[in-house]
């Protein structure tokens, strides 16, 4: 008896090791359909999983979406696609870790959004065609980029934390220079046009910034500065970037006054001020200015993943209570462009090649954006490469 009993615990042990595990995700079917601006992939799941998306389009002309914990399918499979953004889908399973990936590969650079549910997702791709910086399409109507070099005249910013040739960098000289190489790119096109909120090193506070961009009716609006941290151990690094909310979940209380400017502007704003202003505005216009601004965010972000410096350190697309990004009649985004007191990415930011080479990773967001946002926007593309060299050097 005792026996026999041993033998059945060892069965069922056995069938156990065999038996896929209780609630995990299996791709039940996987489908496409062409739409004229864009490409939809359907992937349906018999028990909810989200997956994670790396996007290489840019550089690598593929993208990728990986499911962890799916017990199938086990088996490879390949899909040609119709389109001018998708043209093959390849099915990888790895068995040891449980992930199902699915890789998509592109003609050349596309967005990519994901939506519908936890079981029943929505990949959308549409492709985005450049023109040479410069070329444009005759008569199209301008875009108006507002720029907004962050701080001025207040060293409230980010400073080096380690002189660099004898003398110490701030915040406000920087991201200026980097304004100035954005907006002369902008002004190049023949479908864009540059405002700047500042153009010296004078102070202009928050409010008026925000007065300046509704004035010039632009039609979106970034925000330059450069990171710090209060710890003593000046190690973070790398890019992220901002759009506005309320300030209900979890912030960087530091980020949060460096930018805000409390000490310095009287009529900078607590969270509790802009939940209120957020509250004056209409929910739906609001809920569309911070679908777009993310959008927006997520778009400038994808450049420095894939071509900044500490790229290998990408901090994302996140969401912070900051009073310059109120803008209420366009989508808006604050861009931390690496870590000034960092002392290696201090040492890059100082340069003038790496300035350029943020200039032009900002500006080819911005086109990639109007150009998703607007059909009749020809979007144009300055080269990458630029201060590509110094930037790919990695760590002294």
């Amino acid at each position: 008896m005792m026996r026999s009993l041993t033998s059945l615990v060892l069965f069922c042990l056995a069938a156990l090791a065999f038996t896929p595990h209780a609630g995990a995700a299996s791709l039940k079917s996987f489908d496409w359909r062409l739409g004229q601006a864009y490409q939809t992939f359907q992937v349906q799941l018999d028990a909810p999983c989200s997956p994670r998306l790396k996007n290489e389009a840019s550089a690598r002309h593929y993208f990728y979406l990986d499911y962890f914990g799916l017990d199938g399918p086990q088996d490879d499979a390949e899909w040609d696609v119709k389109g001018s953004g998708v043209y093959h889908v390849r099915r990888v399973y790895y068995a040891k870790q449980r992930v199902l990936r699915l890789v998509f590969y592109t003609r050349g650079d596309v967005h990519v959004a994901l939506g519908g549910t936890q079981t029943s997702q929505l990949v959308q791709v549409a492709p985005i065609n450049y023109r040479a910086v410069g070329q444009g399409r005759p008569g199209a109507v301008k875009k108006r980029i507002v720029i907004d070099p962050g701080h001025g005249g207040d060293h409230m910013g980010a400073e080096t934390s380690r002189k660099i040739g004898g003398r110490t960098y701030y915040e406000e000289e920087i991201t200026i220079k980097i304004a100035f190489q954005l907006a002369a790119l902008i002004n190049r096109t023949t479908n864009m046009e540059a405002v700047l909120t500042r153009t010296d090193n004078s102070y202009v506070s928050l409010p008026r910034r925000v007065e300046i961009a509704e004035q010039a009716q632009g039609d979106l609006f970034v925000s330059i500065h450069l990171n710090a941290t209060d710890s003593r151990r000046k190690t973070a690094r790398g890019f992220e970037i901002y759009y506005l909310s309320d300030g209900t979940k979890a912030i960087n209380k530091h980020l949060l006054e460096l930018e805000n400017e409390i000490d310095m502007d009287s009529r900078a704003s607590s969270r509790e001020d802009i939940r209120e202003i957020l509250k004056s505005l209409a929910g739906d216009k609001l809920a569309e200015r911070q679908a777009q601004s993310s959008q927006l965010a997520q778009v400038i972000g994808e450049e420095f993943q894939n071509y900044g410096i500490s790229r290998d350190e990408y901090r994302g697309v996140k969401s912070m209570p900051f009073r310059v990004l109120i803008q209420y009649s366009m989508p808006a985004v604050l861009a931390e462009c690496f870590f000034l007191d960092n002392p290696y990415e201090a040492s890059q930011l100082v340069q003038p090649q790496i300035q350029q080479q943020i200039a032009v990773l900002l500006f080819n967001g911005i086109n990639r954006y109007v150009a998703l946002s607007d059909p009749r926007f020809m979007p144009q593309l300055a080269d990458r490469s630029i201060g590509k060299d110094a930037a790919s050097s990695g760590r002294p």
